[in-house]
């Protein structure tokens, strides 16, 4: 019976000397860690979000509303709805075509810190409507 009630305190002391760190949680991490050992976890975590992620192309097809060195700006339809889609153009992105207004364009792009980065862009001619004569 003394050696139950011994190990019962045990678990009790340890019980609540867990709910004591986790309570400080961070904190008692960060006095173990040290001013030394922030910097290091500091740039651990810059390196970790500095690391390469699979790059996932998209693409997107519309009429070219405005275009110049840096930017392209395309109209097309989304469930029925007119919507405007931006894109940065680089050094890097492939151009085939006439960037005009009102020319076809196909944009293979990925989304880099939030924005559309085009890698390639194609256009073609706008589309003329004949109209008959009288």
């Amino acid at each position: 019976m003394l050696n139950c009630q011994k190990v019962l305190t045990g678990i009790a002391v340890l019980a609540l000397a867990g709910s004591a760190l986790a309570a400080q949680g961070s904190s008692a991490k960060q006095a173990l860690v040290g001013k030394a050992g922030q910097g290091e976890t500091q740039k651990l975590t810059k390196a970790k979000s500095a690391e390469p992620t699979k790059t996932v192309l998209r693409e997107g097809t519309g009429t070219v509303v405005s275009a110049d060195a840096t930017k392209l700006v395309i109209s097309r339809m989304v469930k029925g709805k007119s919507e405007e889609m931006a894109f940065t153009l680089g050094p890097e992105t492939q151009k085939i075509g006439n960037l005009e207004p009102g020319a076809k364009a196909k944009v293979k792009y990925r989304v880099e810190y939030g924005e559309n980065v085009a890698t390639l862009v194609k256009a073609s001619p706008a589309a003329h409507t004949k109209h008959p004569s009288k």
